[in-house]
């Protein structure tokens, strides 16, 4: 395989890769049930579905770039436990934030335990966050190309694992709205990558379209 995809989300980044021409393995969640993509030749794209929170189900994808040395490895993370939103609903009302500015691994009540929905909402996070760095790692040494992509306005960027990633001289972080790409919405995503093709995909949207309510 030339690329690699993997997603918890509902991201759809890297099936860019697939419409291209270039033969992508996607890893995404075995909660979601997207429909299989197609490449332009008509053949479908691998799809692995696991748990990207679970460590035996992480050792999946990792084993997949030790062996496959992929040209790209792109790594999709969803807002979840990182959003910066001040309320999000549930079923049952109001959940309360998870992280903060001052603790973005997660609020000390919620480290205790307190709200253990919370915690392990917190846990799921954190446990995607260790993975993509890990993956950072094992590309850098393995010589493939990632990308580390999640919402712009999100703690993730505030993590000590993102921040220090980020300081590297082969590190780049690229903004782009996804309007710009065939999504609904203008939502911000942030793209942190050694790769520098992946300067090229920074755009503000242009005003040429409508936007989804």
């Amino acid at each position: 395989a030339t690329g690699v995809g993997a997603a918890r989300g509902s991201s759809g980044s890297p099936a860019k890769m697939w419409a291209n021409g270039s033969e992508t393995v996607s890893v995404d969640s075995k909660f979601n049930k997207h429909p299989t993509k197609k490449r332009k030749s008509g053949t479908q794209s691998p799809i692995v579905r696991v748990d990207l929170a679970r460590k035996p189900d992480q050792e999946v994808v990792l084993e997949m770039i030790r062996t496959r040395r992929p040209q790209v490895v792109w790594i999709s993370l969803p807002s979840g436990s990182f959003s910066k939103a001040k309320e999000r609903q549930d079923a049952k009302g109001f959940a309360r934030p998870i992280r903060s500015g001052a603790h973005p691994e997660g609020l000390p009540e919620i480290l205790r335990g307190a709200h253990t929905p919370l915690k392990k909402r917190r846990e799921d996070g954190n446990a995607l966050s260790e993975f993509a760095d890990e993956v950072v790692k094992l590309c850098e040494a393995t010589g493939s190309q990632w990308v580390v992509e999640a919402p712009t306005n999100t703690w993730f960027w505030d993590l000590a694992c993102a921040r220090a990633t980020l300081v590297r001289p082969e590190t780049a972080l690229t903004k782009l709205q996804m309007c710009m790409f065939g999504a609904g919405r203008d939502k911000w995503v942030s793209l942190m990558s050694n790769a520098e093709w992946v300067k090229q995909l920074g755009a503000t949207c242009d005003k040429s379209h409508e936007h989804s309510p």
